[in-house]
């Protein structure tokens, strides 16, 4: 089986997706004792892109999306179109569609974590996704104490702290 870790964000990868109630929803293969302490979503219906920010014990999850709906294939398919982004390295590109999705919510995302860690004390954010999500997880590495956006070479592991 999974470790703990890799089994909540694969569950929170997946719920990410849903309309359910999250106060009450677990890891159904997990099982109980795996709910979050607390969970709910951002959202921005108009751009598209939905998360899913998850606090347990001794972290926090955020997790993106996957391709769901029409504009989102439509968004994977630009990938083409890809634009400077100056928050990141010299001349580095993004997908233009993701870093749009990316915009509307990453104020709202920073400011959500900065107040988890505040109420909880944590200080460790596993960030994800699947498909679109994954494109998106990669973009959206930040550093909530200063809002500056932390990405990683291919193949390296990033790691730092909320």
């Amino acid at each position: 089986s999974l470790p703990y870790v890799e089994q909540m964000l694969l569950a929170n990868s997946m719920v990410v997706g849903r309309d359910l109630d999250l106060v009450n929803w677990e890891c159904n293969v997990c099982g109980p004792e795996n709910r979050p302490l607390h969970a709910h979503f951002i959202e921005e219906k108009e751009k598209d892109i939905k998360c899913i920010l998850s606090t347990y014990p001794t972290f926090a999850v955020l997790a993106f999306r996957y391709t769901n709906t029409l504009l989102n294939v439509w968004q994977d398919i630009l990938y083409a179109n890809q634009v400077v982004d100056s928050n990141v390295c010299d001349n580095c590109k993004v997908q233009k569609a993701y870093k749009k999705m990316w915009d509307t919510i990453a104020t709202d995302v920073i400011n959500d974590l900065k107040t988890i860690r505040q109420q909880s004390g944590l200080r460790k954010i596993y960030i994800t996704g699947i498909s679109l999500g994954g494109g998106l997880s990669v973009i959206s590495e930040i550093d909530p104490e200063t809002g500056i956006r932390i990405l990683c070479q291919p193949g390296e592991r990033n790691t730092f702290r909320v």
